[in-house]
């Protein structure tokens, strides 16, 4: 069958030359396309050694249904799967009549039905044009530097999921407001980790986290966490594999919260109020921004007040500055005076 005689039953709705056309970009890939029609919609699903990725192929797919054209065809689910796995792993629907939908992950479609996009050329979709009218540039290209690009094309358009725990950490690494500068960088970069470990429990409850942010907590390193149902703390002690809960409120049982640079106060309806103190003052300034106001009450103040933990730090910190200078007089002295001595010595 002639590339033509395939795009001609591509467009009459036939899911064989469909898949056909597919699997022509697809299979040097490591991936296999088969498809249905069922009712006006064009079902796909896409199989590999890995799970294909979403963000890429359910767009190649979507784009070359658009460029098909065909009056059958109204609607369109793309799915990805191991071939190992009976169930897709995503799966992605697209309207092909009503442009300006959405898609059901929530991304505007396209407005422009003969819109294609790069991913069509660099996954080496086939041109509908005639070759008559245009003659390809031939260059020649070494059997190795093929097979390396076609492995960095199958790399880029693969993936192993993620487990719900790795999927919380990478969470918190984009989101989280943790020190980048001086040791707490160190520290709260292995503390995240055991962060993501902790938060399992409240994500695995269907809720969504909003904020992470470092503080302390009685003058310990620790991590304020907010989601959409939840406002947790967890301590991270060096010798122990795992966070520690410090406490963990529903939003409905959390009277109000007041604000400030350095801290916050949690005032729960049942229990002594809490303080935190932020590592950074900018944080305080973020926490403000989370439009916390529909689930919580929110107080602003200039300051809170610090606790006895806040102080206990305070006065170690002083002591261990005048330490540090009393050590460097001290230095500068016994330098001072040993150049001194072998001046005078060198004179005599």
């Amino acid at each position: 069958m002639t590339q033509d005689n395939l795009l001609e039953l591509a467009r009459k709705g036939d899911p064989r030359a469909i898949a056909q056309l597919i699997n022509q970009s697809l299979q040097p890939n490591g991936i296999t396309a088969t498809a249905t029609v069922k009712n006006g919609c064009l079902q796909v699903i896409l199989e590999a050694e890995l799970v294909p990725k979403q963000q890429i192929l359910a767009n190649f797919i979507y784009q070359g249904a658009l460029s098909l054209k065909a009056d059958s065809i109204t609607s369109l689910i793309v799915s990805g799967k191991k071939f190992s796995n009976a169930a897709p792993s995503w799966s992605q629907t697209f309207d092909l009549v009503n442009l300006g939908a959405i898609a059901s992950n929530g991304e505007s479609l396209p407005k422009a039905r003969n819109q294609r996009t790069n991913q069509l050329r660099y996954l080496g979709a086939n041109s509908t044009q005639n070759s008559s009218q245009s003659k390809p540039v031939t260059q020649k290209v070494s059997r190795s530097s093929r097979t390396s690009r076609r492995q960095k094309i199958a790399e880029s358009i693969i993936e192993e999921p993620l487990t719900l725990e790795e999927e919380c950490e990478q969470r918190l690494r984009e989101i989280g407001q943790f020190p980048t500068q001086g040791n707490l960088t160190i520290s709260y970069y292995y503390a995240i980790p055991k962060l993501a470990k902790a938060a399992l429990t409240l994500v695995q409850s269907g809720s969504e986290i909003i904020e992470a942010i470092a503080v302390r907590y009685r003058g310990e390193l620790a991590a304020l966490l907010l989601t959409d149902k939840y406002l947790a703390c967890f301590l991270f002690p060096d010798f122990l594999k795992d966070a520690k809960k410090c406490f963990v409120f529903i939003w409905e049982q959390v009277d109000r919260v007041a604000i400030a640079a350095n801290g916050l106060v949690i005032y729960p309806k049942k229990y002594p109020p809490i303080k935190l103190f932020f590592q950074q003052p900018i944080y305080g300034n973020i926490f403000k921004q989370n439009n916390l106001d529909d689930l919580v009450v929110i107080e602003q103040r200039r300051q809170i007040s610090p606790d006895q933990y806040e102080v206990t730090l305070n006065i170690f910190g002083v002591f261990a500055f005048f330490l540090a200078l009393g050590v460097n007089i001290l230095a500068i002295y016994l330098v001072i005076q040993h150049i001194l001595i072998h001046l005078i010595g060198s004179r005599t």
